[in-house]
């Protein structure tokens, strides 16, 4: 099934998708802070709703910065209110409570956040220019195992074992070497791949790497 042969919006909602990628990167940070600060926890933990008040008093933040993060959360759909008081929303609980949800917004600040800055400049010169953000290294991969801050380290590997993890179970049965081995005895080409059994009276590793 192909999603991108129709266009699916009306001129009144593609107006409003045109927002709010524009004011993407306020949700995102706001975002952030109100996970951050315990303001969605703390309305979480209060089922019955919360008032700004008692809010204010239980993180401990100016009243004025909580003020306007709840309203930003208010126009974001993580809380609503109802008679003076906050009530958390679902997205607010898989914002807290969803792993994926939460190692996809700690990958996306720790990691890219800045380094999208330079997008522009990566696309025009073919490498990744937003990695001298955290240094100066080729590709990722030299910083991961060097000097990479801690944050965005951690943040990687993360990503990384929640998405690899999950899919080794599937791979691991129709794997059958490693990744590069050339010059297998009795195969029909010079290398092979993963996925593809040993000829006939091949042990695996019988190759050269």
């Amino acid at each position: 099934m192909n999603f991108f042969e129709k266009e699916k919006l009306t001129a009144l909602q593609a107006k409003e998708e045109a927002q709010w990628i524009t004011f993407a990167p306020f949700v995102f940070q706001a975002t952030r802070v109100l996970c951050n600060s315990g303001i969605l926890k703390t309305v979480e933990e209060h089922r019955d709703g919360i008032t700004l008040n008692d809010l204010t008093a239980a993180v401990k933040l100016p009243a004025y910065g909580v003020r306007v993060l709840v309203e930003a959360a208010l126009g974001i759909g993580l809380l609503i209110l109802n008679d003076g008081l906050y009530k958390a929303t679902k997205t607010t609980y898989f914002l807290l409570n969803d792993e994926l949800t939460k190692v996809n917004m700690d990958f996306t600040h720790d990691v890219c956040y800045q380094g999208m800055f330079f997008l522009e400049e990566s696309i025009a010169r073919r490498k990744p220019e937003g990695l001298k953000v955290f240094g100066e290294w080729p590709t990722i991969y030299e910083a991961l195992s060097t000097t990479l801050p801690n944050k965005p380290k951690k943040s990687w590997f993360a990503f990384d074992h929640f998405y690899s993890d999950g899919a080794f179970p599937e791979v691991l049965p129709v794997v059958y070497r490693g990744p590069y081995e050339f010059s297998v005895p009795g195969a029909p080409k010079d290398y092979m791949l993963q996925s593809e059994p040993n000829p006939a009276g091949m042990a695996s590793g019988d190759g050269k790497h």
